[in-house]
């Protein structure tokens, strides 16, 4: 398995850390908020599965699955596929 995936991934989350590093901070009752994090279902292999992940990393795997022509639950079937070990969430 190539982890070209893993660079581009890794590009996108920097790119999206800059555009959040240069805008305006929430802030809600004078403290910041958490980054947004959202379970989403997938179906890789026929197999429904829920993963939750922040929106910034979410984002960045659905544009190195349309990078590779490829759907999301197809590139989260490869990176399930090569992980040793702890939950997906923490793999993806």
């Amino acid at each position: 398995m190539s982890y070209r995936w893993l660079l581009l991934f890794v590009a996108a989350l920097s790119s999206a850390h800059a555009e959040a590093d240069s805008s305006p901070s929430k802030i809600e009752g004078g403290r910041a908020m958490k980054p947004s994090v959202t379970k989403h279902s997938v179906h890789p292999a026929g197999h429904k599965i829920s993963v939750s992940l922040e929106d910034a990393f979410w984002n960045g795997l659905k544009e190195i699955a349309d990078g590779r022509d490829i759907t999301s639950s197809e590139l989260i079937a490869e990176i399930d596929a090569g992980r040793q070990h702890g939950n997906l969430s923490s793999a993806v």
